[in-house]
């Protein structure tokens, strides 16, 4: 497998730099508008604080129940200790410059007011100096494809209105809308991810997983869920194309003719649509080694994709990874190592804490779907014993307990000094 970064150097030298663009067609904000915004923040955050930390913790599969007892696990209050690491988190931006429109079951979606948002969001990261922000994908929409400057060019407006921060690094996955307009190759060239060349002899495909650690006992690892994809595939030459043909063949009569469509599948074949991907068999084997390098190195791990990972977590099935079945099977043995795994997608909250491993899988809402004067993003905190997620908009806010790996309690009782930000 030839690699655009070679692992073992990246395991010791590599760096994360974060590329901005600027664009003369930025959708500026006013400076007053914009403290207004921001003051309104602070006043809400103050009050949301107090609510969230007087809930109890989540230790089940469904924080929407309240009805379930089993629910929640403990009452827990702010004890004054600094998380491990603090986040951003944003999904579905899909910012295009077009008017409002819907979704094709009719949800409003805001396509303008999504570049304000993450112009919101990230002044406000900035102002709270967050370690880091996710975006887990779909940051600009497949409607630019018929406007002019196309995918680039509202890609580098999105990209200009989230350097207001400025303290750390974005950690970027990327969904389907990016592919309708963009090459793999531009998202790596704009978006910093460090994809690698899967070489099988008959194609030459980029494929974008990567891992990051921000300090030391605690990675992200970014999964591409468009590895196998119809998605910006060469239809004449690709190995990973013509798997992802293989599989929708199979499993949805709709193909080829409508692709997109889940007319007459039923439950979770539903998912066998091409605006979905799956993982193939190389990155399968890359997330078992970097889990397993992980475990050695008392590291806490949380996994990010665009596409939600365990059914039960997703609002809708027709969202998930084609072989979500594969991933799991890799990461279940790993919930001694696995706090979270987070997706966006769906567009809509979805949770499920797994049954068989004590995972929490959560989704986080699209930025997309939410009007002014609202603005859907999160802080992500993460602590020795919780989860905390601080939501506004319309992304929901819970605080997941983590005692499925606590018995390691302090994540910075290293075995090993992994100095790389990035291993691919």
């Amino acid at each position: 497998m030839k690699q655009l970064f070679d692992s073992a150097s990246i395991l010791n030298t590599l760096a994360l730099f974060i590329i901005v663009p600027t664009s003369s067609s930025f959708l500026h904000i006013s400076h007053i508008s914009m403290k207004q915004r921001l003051d309104n923040i602070d006043d809400a955050r103050s009050q949301r604080s107090q609510r969230l930390f007087s809930r109890m913790v989540t230790d089940s599969d469904d924080e929407n129940e309240p009805s379930n007892k089993a629910i929640f696990s403990e009452m827990r209050t702010n004890s004054g200790r600094e998380p491990k690491l603090r986040v951003g988190v944003l999904s579905d931006i899909q910012y295009a410059p077009v008017e409002d429109g819907h979704s094709y079951s009719g949800v409003p979606r805001y396509y303008r007011h999504a570049l304000s948002t993450a112009r919101v969001a990230a002044e406000h990261f900035e102002c709270e100096k967050v370690d880091a922000v996710i975006n887990l994908g779909d940051t600009v929409d497949g409607k630019c494809l018929d406007v002019c400057g196309g995918g680039v060019q509202a890609l580098e407006d999105v990209l200009q209105a989230l350097g207001a921060y400025k303290s750390g690094p974005i950690l970027h996955t990327y969904g389907n809308h990016e592919l309708y307009s963009l090459s793999r190759e531009e998202l790596a060239d704009r978006l910093n991810i460090p994809f690698i060349t899967e070489d099988d002899g008959e194609s030459h495909d980029l494929v974008g997983y990567w891992s990051y650690l921000p300090q030391p006992g605690v990675r992200f690892i970014i999964i591409d869920s468009y590895d196998i994809s119809l998605l910006a595939r060469c239809a004449a030459t690709s190995s990973k194309r013509k798997e992802a043909e293989k599989l929708l063949s199979m499993h949805n009569p709709n193909f080829p003719e409508a692709e997109n469509s889940p007319i007459g599948l039923t439950g979770l074949q539903k998912r066998y649509v091409g605006f979905n991907g799956g993982v193939g068999t190389q990155q399968l084997e890359w997330l078992h080694q970097t889990l397993e390098h992980s475990r050695q190195c008392n590291e806490k791990v949380i996994i990010l994709s665009h596409q939600p990972i365990l059914p039960e977590s997703s609002p809708s099935p027709v969202c998930l990874i084609w072989n979500y079945n594969d991933v799991l099977d890799i990461v279940r043995p790993y919930n001694d190592v696995i706090l979270a795994c987070l997706s966006g997608h769906a567009h809509r909250c979805g949770y499920k804490r797994d049954d068989e491993s004590g995972i929490h899988f959560r989704v986080m809402a699209a930025v997309l779907e939410t009007n002014a004067p609202n603005d859907t993003y999160a802080f992500m905190e993460i602590y020795d014993d919780r989860l905390v997620i601080e939501g506004y908009g319309d992304c929901e806010s819970a605080v997941y307990d983590l005692n499925h790996v606590t018995e390691n309690k302090n994540f910075l009782d290293e075995k090993c000094t992994p100095s790389s930000k990035i291993v691919g």
